[in-house]
């Protein structure tokens, strides 16, 4: 997280600042287990519990074994920043492998949620998408997601042949990280991670942040791509409280996406559908195989910014004109050449005369696939792929062979319906031979489930006012009426203080001049003075740090939904600070709110 650096604020918002970080948890979670999860020797039993109790900065290790999300619907919610997800561990949470232990993410069979998608948080991991509709600001920012696999065949419904039923089928991806508000989806991480079988994508985020990673993951037998970079935003640095992000931008390295269908609705099955200048993408050292449909690619939509470079292709469509245009600047945008002695620039944007330095390294070759994975499953997807032209049919040929499967020998040549079945569940009996099955022949290339894993502890927070609550005895109580100008008991500056009030709106607009506040940190809404209902001015400008207690509190009990809980006051607690903002309004105070009691 960014430090902010800021001029005289007065020295009692400074000492503010110093107050010790917030204190993040470790929390273990075991399928059957009935603990409070708050050590190893007492795991919870409920995931999706477990989530809604997170505060900022926080890990949850997850145990091998099947989670099924709130209600067994396989939705699990992210609404705080900076928590870590890690899975793969066994059951004594000594030792972790997530391609061994596997911690499974996955709606149970025979669950439906509905049409209403807004009632849903559509992908197995996602924001809630009506969030901001109720006036609640939440945040997946700085998520991290290390070692689970995400099964989306309990969420689609299939016909006796086998085949996927459009109708009925739930659309959304398995990693959907969506949110109104800016600073909700920056520098999200998501590695060692098996994301297949979908009517819909894999990973689906509305990229902020110039440090987004996805690595050592596995996506296929998904359709439309694998990842979707179209929502690649900008850095934002216009506006009061606003921070400079930067230009979102996501590293795909050591990844294997492969056998994408063609879907449906969008007439494409692709690896990566990359920013398309919104962003920029950097792919390095991954493996593509089996795009099928006549719009469809590996990289689909790279530009001048994006690196492709060391990837393997097989069966991509676009895999050969990207090796063969490597020697060609225009192949990446960049025209023209460089002056003699002039610096090539590192991941450079333009390209040289003998080439864009962004598209190198990259090779047409088989991994090895097609001999490995389950014979039945590839029986049906190859059948597919050239009884529907998805796939030349020479290569379709090709790669039964290794198989010893009959050649399909013409397009529209008839084959068994079972042969046919489009977007077939890849069969989950047996996710170890899985695993070996999707291993690239070639080493360093895609996914290994030998990999070095990174080790997690709670995240030590950055030293943001109002992140810790202290004791209420550290708190001068006042009343709402001590906050007019003039008032005989006003506070100080900086002064730690508790009162009631009623909780307003959110307010996405009207910052008020505080240097130390930002909005990748804060949420900021409105309190007034208990009883008083409509547009007074008998109200404020309060903050509170996205992700703890307050901020969690405020969501619960200050949203429109909530409407009416603390009409007739609850206690808050933090400093508070004399502004000149808003002029409407009759109390020209900004409070940093660091409790929310009960109403």
């Amino acid at each position: 997280m960014m430090q902010l650096r800021w001029s005289a604020v007065g020295a009692l918002a400074a000492l503010a600042l110093a107050a010790a970080p917030a204190p993040a948890a470790e929390w273990f979670v075991k399928a059957g287990a009935t603990g409070n999860g708050e050590a190893k020797e007492t795991p919870a039993g409920d995931l999706a519990a477990v989530l809604k109790e997170c505060r900022r900065g926080d890990v949850v290790h997850v145990a091998q074994g099947e989670y099924l999300g709130r209600a067994n619907t396989g939705e699990f919610r992210i609404d705080v920043p900076n928590l870590t997800l890690v899975g793969g561990w066994d059951d004594a949470f000594a030792k972790r492998d997530p391609f061994t232990h596997f911690t499974i993410l996955r709606r149970a069979p025979g669950i439906k949620t509905g049409v209403n998608y807004t009632n849903t948080l559509g992908g197995l991991v996602a924001i809630e998408p009506d969030a901001h509709g109720e006036g609640r600001v939440v945040s997946a920012s700085g998520l991290i997601v290390d070692g689970f696999v995400l099964d989306g065949s309990t969420r689609n419904l299939y016909n006796n042949t086998g085949a996927l039923a459009a109708q009925g089928s739930w659309k959304e991806s398995l990693i959907k990280l969506s949110a109104a508000h800016f600073y909700s989806t920056v520098n999200v991480k998501i590695r060692n991670c098996v994301l297949f079988n979908c009517y819909n994508m894999g990973i689906e985020i509305k990229w902020q942040g110039s440090e987004n990673e996805i690595s050592n993951c596995l996506i296929f037998n998904n359709m439309i791509a694998g990842i979707d970079l179209r929502a690649c935003q900008p850095g934002k640095i216009n506006g009061p409280g606003a921070v400079d992000v930067g230009e979102a931008t996501v590293a795909i390295r050591n990844c294997t996406v492969a056998y994408t269908w063609d879907h449906d609705k969008a007439q494409m099955g692709c690896g990566i559908l990359m920013p398309g200048g919104g962003g920029r993408a950097i792919v390095e050292n991954n493996v593509f195989a089996w795009m099928t449909g006549v719009n469809s690619a590996a990289v689909r939509g790279h530009g001048p910014k994006d690196v492709v470079r060391g990837n393997v292709f097989h069966v991509t469509g676009d895999g050969k004109g990207i090796v063969d245009g490597q020697a060609t600047a225009a192949q990446m945008g960049g025209g023209g050449g460089r002056r003699r002695g002039e610096e090539e620039e590192e991941e450079g944007g333009g390209g040289s005369a003998g080439g864009s330095p962004n598209v190198a390294d990259n090779v047409v070759a088989d991994p090895g696939f097609d001999a490995r994975v389950d014979k039945d499953w590839f029986t049906n997807f190859t059948g597919f792929a050239a009884k529907f032209n998805k796939v030349a049919v020479d290569v379709v040929d090709a790669c039964r062979a290794k198989q010893g499967l009959a050649p399909v020998g013409k397009v529209g040549a008839a084959l068994p319906p079972t042969e046919q079945a489009w977007g077939k569940v890849y069969p989950t009996g047996d996710l170890p031979g899985m695993i070996r099955a999707l291993v690239a022949d070639q080493a360093g290339k895609g996914f290994r489930p030998d990999a070095p894993l990174a080790t997690y502890t709670s995240r030590e927070e950055p030293e943001l006012a109002g992140a810790v609550g202290g004791k209420p005895a550290d708190y001068r109580e006042i009343t709402f009426d001590d906050l007019y100008q003039g008032g005989a008991n006003a506070p100080k500056e900086g002064e730690k203080v508790k009162l009631k009030v009623n909780l307003r709106g959110e307010l996405a607009t009207r910052w008020a001049h505080m240097p130390f506040l930002n909005q990748l940190d804060y949420l900021h809404f409105e309190v007034g003075k208990p009883g008083v209902t409509g547009n007074t001015p008998d109200r404020f400008f309060a903050y509170a740090v996205r992700g703890s207690q307050a901020g969690q509190r405020y969501n619960e009990l200050g949203a429109r939904g909530a409407a009416g809980q603390t009409k007739d006051g609850i206690w808050v607690r933090g400093m508070i600070y004399p502004t000149g903002q808003p002029a409407n309004n009759k109390v020209r105070w900004v409070m940093v709110i660091d409790f929310i009691g009960k109403p």
